[in-house]
């Protein structure tokens, strides 16, 4: 099984991303950073990430990323897709 988008991205080195949020809109998304950008009256969140359902990188793609306002967080969810059949062969015979 392969490791769920929160452990891969939420925290890399000791640094997360924070999103610039207006009421429920996120409007940007920074880089890495041990703590949020300086608010200068915007609000900034902590970003997290998560898939849609359980990944398996053996059958499974990241796909599109949706953002939603969660309380005081950011949720970035993968919506993970099913490979197909086809592909789940091809990438096991390249092993």
């Amino acid at each position: 099984m392969s490791l769920d988008a929160g452990s891969l991205y939420n925290c890399i080195n000791g640094e997360r991303q924070y999103a610039r949020v207006d009421g429920d809109r996120v409007v940007s998304i920074s880089g890495f950073s041990s703590e949020a950008p300086e608010a200068d009256g915007q609000t900034w969140l902590p970003v997290e990430y998560l898939d849609s359902q359980p990944f398996d990188a053996a059958l499974h793609y990241r796909d599109q990323l949706t953002d939603q306002v969660v309380g005081d967080r950011v949720v970035r969810t993968f919506q993970v897709r099913a490979k197909r059949p086809d592909e789940i062969e091809w990438e096991s015979n390249i092993q």
